[in-house]
């Protein structure tokens, strides 16, 4: 996008340098006197008529209005410029205060959805199939809102196409919608009526209903859990868990831990080492009682047939006949499997997750839009970090997910923000040859930030990151019609024409150019905010932000730079007095622009 602006811009410049010109020497020749300009037809009188109405709303009413409005605001410029701050104030709070919410990414309409099923570890193919049976028949009942359905058992596959996991207790159901313009629900809403008539199937670890979504994505909330126990890890997710059930709007709660199958694990006990017993030894033995020891292998036509020698089938069965077996020593004496180790029941783990050395797990939620913030929901959270840390000493907790990427490309783009706004200080320095007067200009950039997030609050959308990103592209625009403004001004001025009226004359002479400027740019953003398909709702919060900041700071740009011209005046003019009144002063030739207030120089 920033490519695509900048080549037309760039287009746009030569064209308005090199062949606008030869344009209009053609086009503005002087017309000579005909028969028909004497004696007009009735298109030229209605023509002529359309012209002196246009002429009497420019001249009488719209400048005529804004000149006495602007009379008064420069008059009374510090009221004018403390009632615009006021509002910039409440802006922040719009924004601070959650009446405007800020987001990653918005969650738009999609027309493929996702239902992610993970049963207990060791679960067999049939009982997940079982349960993906459940939800087929759930999503069947969408009836035309249905475009086609494809269903996995024994993997899941990530919307990237690359296998997230594999196991006969994961299914997965790739559900296709028809498109929004034939449907009379959006996505979000058919995947609220499946949650509901899925919720009660037997034996589910989670069941977790997404959209696929276009752009950077990352779940809602994701806590990571690090730490070197992982039974401390387990307790500490147990405790966010329930911590995240208690907010409003937050489901899909679940965790990446799966504890595995069931396991018996044994132990060598110190009286079997006398006898010559070793971890090993008595691991060989066990599994070659239970599992087989291979005594020969036979030809039987092409194939290899192993020979196993192991306990009949009824003195395997049980875990009693773990402890009923006999242990041979290495003298080969038989003592009890009492007598030399102990064994106790557990659960293996099914997969141990790291990240940066440290085993770690992850749980996760999702938020709707309509009823919680996530970015509230992570800023509670965070609060009982502090805690669970000094509860469990070793653990650390950190956000990821859609938290980080906001983090992350916030940090950048606050960074480019900054650097724009340099270039463009220094830019306007140069032109002005004043370190003050850029920042009169500079001054529509958090104005038109009003403008944007009053815009987002209008059209109810929330703050994401392509918002922000629009918010950057604002600060190259809006200091346009402040720029124009300002040289205008100096140019008064440096024909010597007093402060007062030359504002007042820069912003009558200037007001039509910058409103043609501003309602050409909102017009051209118009299709884009007036879009309805899904697709381009993810680019409709930027050209808010543009399209709304750029007509904010226009009408403000009127008010407020020729507001702050004076009063950087009165700061000139005082501050030449006292230097004055202290010896100070300026030299006897110092031009008289300097000691009444600064002008293109000042």
């Amino acid at each position: 996008l920033p490519i695509i602006v900048m080549c037309a811009l760039g287009v746009s410049l030569f064209e308005a340098l090199s062949i606008l010109p030869s344009h209009l020497a053609e086009w503005l020749k002087p017309a000579r006197p005909t028969a028909a300009t004497q004696s007009p037809s009735r298109g030229r009188a209605w023509a002529a008529h359309f012209r002196a109405a246009q002429a009497f709303f420019l001249k009488t009413m719209l400048l005529g209005g804004y000149e006495r409005f602007l009379r008064k605001a420069v008059t009374y410029r510090y009221v004018t410029m403390a009632a615009l701050v006021a509002v910039l104030i409440v802006t922040v709070g719009m924004v601070v205060g959650g009446r405007v919410p800020i987001v990653y990414l918005q969650k738009v309409d999609s027309e493929t959805v996702l239902a992610n099923l993970k049963m207990p570890v060791g679960t067999p193919f049939g009982g997940t199939d079982t349960a993906i049976q459940r939800i087929e028949r759930a999503t069947m009942d969408l009836g035309s809102e249905l475009d086609s359905m494809f269903t996995l058992i024994g993997s899941q596959y990530s919307p990237d196409g690359q296998s997230s996991g594999r196991g006969s207790h994961l299914g997965q159901l790739i559900v296709e919608l028809t498109v929004l313009e034939e449907r009379d629900r959006s996505s979000e809403e058919i995947l609220r009526e499946l949650r509901v008539k899925t919720a009660d199937i037997p034996g589910v670890n989670a069941l977790r209903f997404t959209a696929m979504h276009g752009g950077p994505g990352g779940i809602a909330i994701a806590i990571e859990i690090s730490g070197p126990r992982l039974d401390d890890l387990v307790a500490v997710s147990d405790r966010v868990k329930s911590k995240l059930a208690d907010y409003a709007g937050v489901f899909d709660i679940d965790d990446d831990f799966d504890a595995g199958r069931r396991e018996v694990q044994i132990e060598l006990l110190d009286s079997a080492r006398a006898l010559g017993l070793t971890t090993q030894s008595l691991a060989t033995q066990v599994r070659g009682a239970f599992y087989g020891i291979e005594a020969r292998k036979i030809q039987r036509d092409r194939e290899d047939v192993k020979i196993m020698v192991r306990y009949p089938q009824s003195a395997r069965t049980e875990l009693s006949d773990i402890e009923s077996m006999w242990v041979a020593t290495p003298d080969s004496v038989l003592v009890p499997f009492g007598e030399v180790a102990r064994f106790k029941e557990g659960r293996t783990y099914a997969t141990i997750r790291r990240k940066d050395q440290q085993r770690t797990v992850t749980v996760t939620a999702d938020v709707d839009q309509a009823a919680g913030n996530a970015r509230n929901i992570n800023a509670d959270l965070e609060t009982i970090f502090p805690e669970l840390e000094r509860e469990f000493p070793g653990i650390r907790l950190a956000f990821g997910g859609q938290n980080r990427e906001f983090a992350k490309s916030f940090g950048s783009l606050k960074r480019d923000f900054l650097v724009a706004a340099t270039l463009i200080f220094v830019i306007l320095t140069g032109l002005f040859k004043s370190y003050t007067q850029p920042l009169i200009v500079m001054t529509a950039i958090p104005f038109g930030i009003i403008g944007a997030v009053g815009g987002h609050y209008l059209m109810g959308y929330p703050i994401t990151l392509m918002s922000l990103i629009g918010f950057v592209a604002l600060t190259g625009i809006v200091v346009n019609d402040a720029l124009i403004l300002v040289d205008w001004i100096n140019r008064r001025r440096a024909e010597g024409v007093s402060t007062y009226e030359a504002v007042i004359a820069g912003g009558r002479a200037r007001m039509r150019a910058i409103l043609l400027t501003s309602i050409t740019t909102v017009l051209g953003l118009a299709p884009l905010l007036l879009e309805t398909s899904f697709q381009a709702r993810f680019l409709i919060p930027m050209g808010i932000s543009i399209a709304a900041g750029v007509a904010f700071a226009t009408v403000l740009t009127l008010v407020a730079v020729p507001a702050l011209y004076m009063i950087l005046a009165d700061f000139h003019t005082t501050a030449a007095r006292i230097g004055v009144y202290y010896g100070l002063g300026p030299p006897a030739d110092a031009p008289s622009a300097y000691v009444t207030g600064g002008g293109a120089d000042a």
